[in-house]
């Protein structure tokens, strides 16, 4: 009794692997490989049926036992194939995982050539812009506290003073807002967004059209990245395009944020771009923060006609 139990209990759980098998069939994307390995498995399933078959009658032993080798000898050459073509398997998971150590390198780079690159346009903003503003304030302060000049001169010390110190509130204002955009904390991504392109387009420099949602509500991660990916865009635009006018547009569709930035420049071969070796007109900068943002981009741009950038991302 005890056998036949322990027969029929292996049987079970045979095909209960041989099921769990069949099912990760869809999973490898029906490799060949692991079509074999559950065929493998259900032949082992069988072959203890016939276990069984033989335990229950005794009369067809050799019959049934020559039936139960040849499966035997089947399931173990479908598993050897299996188990030999499976090695794609594994080669591509290591191809995968050196793929991926390499992307968190040129990310990684990325981000420090990002800080060092902040960290000099906050030294250059502080030295060209606060710097002279506060030696010009001293040597006024100075002239103030020295007996040679009238009252009226005082005054009029005093009153420059007042300008050049409203200035450097201004200059330190605008500094701040590169650094961190207060617009985005107090008002929002779009508010933000419609002041910068105002901002440039008062310039003169290049006329922006901003086509908006009414109402947009992203984390702060993802408002903070997609401002600073406009700030580069516009910046390479205005330092490198010689364009007129641009145009960005944000729409929201089916909970995703399709966002593009077009410009009329001068454009650039963009399939002779690369990474590794660009590190002065931010685009490594815009690819990580999408990247950031498991977010995908697609840049099309050719010399003499401009630049459209698509980016796409989950809300």
């Amino acid at each position: 009794m005890i056998p036949k139990i322990s027969i029929i209990l292996s049987i079970f759980l045979q095909f209960m692997v041989a099921f769990l098998a069949l099912r990760f069939i869809v999973i490898t994307k029906t490799k060949l490989s692991w079509i074999l390995i559950s065929a493998g498995f259900v032949l082992m399933a069988f072959r203890r049926m016939i276990d069984l078959s033989t335990f229950l009658n005794l009369k067809r032993y050799e019959e049934l036992f020559s039936v139960g080798a040849w499966i035997g000898i089947s399931t173990s050459i479908v598993i050897a194939i299996g188990i030999w073509l499976i090695r794609d398997i594994f080669y591509t998971w290591k191809r995968a995982e050196f793929e991926r150590k390499i992307t968190e390198r040129k990310v990684l780079n990325a981000i420090i050539r990002t800080e060092e690159r902040e960290r000099k346009r906050f030294a250059k903003d502080m030295h060209d812009g606060i710097g002279p503003l506060m030696s010009t304030i001293k040597l006024y302060v100075n002239e103030l506290i020295s007996n040679d000049v009238t009252n009226k001169e005082k005054e009029e010390s005093i009153n420059y003073i007042n300008k050049l110190l409203d200035g450097a509130v201004s200059d330190i204002r605008t500094i701040s807002n590169n650094l961190t955009p207060r617009l985005i904390h107090k008002y929002g991504l779009i508010s933000a967004i419609n002041e910068f392109c105002s901002s440039i387009s008062k310039t003169h420099k290049l006329a922006i059209k901003f086509k908006r949602p009414k109402q947009l509500k992203l984390s702060n991660h993802i408002e903070i990245n997609l401002y600073r990916i406009i700030y580069e865009l516009v910046n390479n635009t205005i330092k490198h395009a010689n364009a007129t006018k641009a145009e960005i547009s944000i729409k929201e569709e089916n909970n995703h944020i399709r966002f593009t930035y077009y410009d009329n420049g001068k454009g650039f071969d963009y399939s002779k771009y690369d990474e590794s070796k660009s590190q002065g007109d931010g685009i490594n900068n815009i690819l990580t923060r999408v990247q950031s943002m498991d977010g995908e981009i697609k840049l099309e741009s050719s010399t003499g006609n401009g630049i459209i950038v698509n980016i796409e991302f989950a809300t």
